[in-house]
C-alpha cells in the first residue's frame, strides 16, 4: 500500500502507528506458523519414530538367507531320512508278505494233505 492510498483511508492514524500495527499483525501471523511448523514436526518425528520401530522388528536379509539355508539343509536330511525309511518299510513289507505267503501256502499244504489222507 502506498502513503497516499494510507491517507485516503486511515484520517487520523498515523503512518507510524499504521506500520506498527502491521508488523504486530504480521509477528502474530509468523508466531502463529512457527506453532502449527512446530507441531507439524513433532507429528513427523513421533511418524518417524514408529517407523524406526517397525524397521527394528524386521528380519535383515542375511540373517534370513542363512535362516533359509538352515531350514533347507534341515529338509534335506530330512527327506533323506524318509527315503530310507521308505525302502526300509518296503523292505520289511515284503519280508512280512514273503512270511505270510510262506505260512499260508504251508498250512494249506498241510490242511490239504490231512484231508486227502483221510
Amino acid at each position: 500500500m502506498e502513503y497516499k492510498d494510507y491517507e485516503r483511508q486511515n484520517h487520523g492514524v498515523s503512518w507510524r502507528e499504521y506500520v506498527d500495527l502491521r508488523f504486530e499483525e504480521a509477528e502474530k501471523v509468523l508466531s502463529i506458523a512457527r506453532i502449527e511448523l512446530d507441531r507439524r514436526l513433532e507429528g513427523m518425528n513421533e511418524l518417524r519414530s514408529q517407523i524406526d520401530k517397525r524397521d527394528a522388528t524386521f528380519v535383515t536379509r542375511d540373517y534370513l538367507d542363512i535362516a533359509l539355508e538352515k531350514v533347507d539343509s534341515r529338509l534335506s536330511s530330512l527327506e533323506a531320512a524318509r527315503a530310507s525309511s521308505d525302502s526300509t518299510i518296503r523292505v520289511y513289507a515284503t519280508i512280512i508278505s514273503l512270511v505270510t505267503s510262506i505260512v499260508a501256502s504251508t498250512l494249506v499244504g498241510a490242511l490239504v494233505y490231512f484231508l486227502v489222507r483221510r
